[in-house]
C-alpha cells in the first residue's frame, strides 16, 4: 500500500478450497498473519515477508472458526468458542479457550487498548421459528482480556442474524450490526458493562462488515 495506491505483489495458495479460508488478521509489526479455516476447524499462522508468505503453524481449534483479531502486543483471538493463541514464539500454541454460552459466534473485535473483546452471536435467531433452539434475537457479549485469560463481563440482546461489531477509538462505544433489521445498534460500555443507548443507525441493506476510524 503506497498512499492511495494498492498493488498486488504475489498470490500464494495457502490452504485448499475446502478449508474455507474466512478471516485474516495481521500482527502490528506486519510479520505474522493469522487466518481462520472455517471448513476444517483450523487456524493457520503464517510468516509474512516483503514478498512472501510461509506457513508457521496450523492449529486445531473449535469447529467453524471465523472471526479473528490480534492484540496490540501480538496475540490473536479466533472464533467458535473464543480461542486465545500465543504467536510470540517459533511454535504458536493455544493458551486458552472460553465458551461464550450462545451459538454461532459470527463477529468479533478487540478494543484498541487490547483489554476488551466484543463478540456477536446469532444465539438461535437464524433458526426456523418452529425449531426448539429458536430465539428472536442474538447476543452481544463483552469479555475482559487479562494476559491469556478471557472473562465475560456483560452481555445484551441485539437483533437477528447479526454480523460485525466495532469499538470507538476510546473503547467507550460499541456498534453492532443487525442483518435482518438493517441497522446498527449503538452501545455504551463502562468498564465492560454494556448499556443500550437506544440509538439505531438505519442502513440501506443488510449490515455485514464494519470498522471504526482510529482517529475518533
Amino acid at each position: 500500500i503506497d498512499g492511495n495506491k494498492v498493488s498486488l505483489v504475489k498470490t500464494i495458495d495457502l490452504v485448499p478450497a475446502a478449508a474455507l479460508l474466512s478471516h485474516v488478521a495481521v500482527s502490528p509489526d506486519g510479520a505474522t498473519g493469522v487466518a481462520t479455516r472455517n471448513g476444517d476447524a483450523k487456524v493457520a499462522v503464517v510468516k509474512l515477508g516483503p514478498d512472501s508468505i510461509s506457513e508457521k503453524a496450523t492449529l486445531d481449534v473449535a469447529p467453524r472458526p471465523y472471526a479473528v483479531s490480534i492484540t496490540p502486543d501480538g496475540d490473536p483471538k479466533a472464533n467458535g468458542m473464543f480461542t486465545v493463541i500465543d504467536i510470540s514464539g517459533d511454535q504458536p500454541k493455544i493458551v486458552g479457550t472460553v465458551d461464550i454460552g450462545h451459538e454461532n459466534l459470527e463477529g468479533a473485535m478487540m478494543s484498541n487498548d487490547g483489554k476488551w473483546v466484543a463478540g456477536v452471536a446469532h444465539g438461535g435467531s437464524t433458526r426456523p421459528k418452529d425449531a426448539p433452539q429458536f430465539k428472536p434475537n442474538g447476543m452481544l457479549v463483552m469479555y475482559r482480556l487479562d494476559g491469556d485469560k478471557l472473562t465475560k463481563v456483560s452481555e445484551v440482546p441485539i437483533g437477528a442474524w447479526s454480523q460485525g461489531v466495532s469499538f470507538s477509538k476510546d473503547g467507550k462505544t460499541v456498534a453492532a450490526q443487525n442483518m435482518i433489521q438493517k441497522n446498527i445498534q449503538v452501545f455504551k460500555t463502562d468498564d465492560g458493562k454494556l448499556t443500550d443507548t437506544g440509538q439505531k443507525i438505519e442502513v440501506g441493506g443488510g449490515a455485514a462488515a464494519i470498522r471504526s476510524s482510529t482517529d475518533r
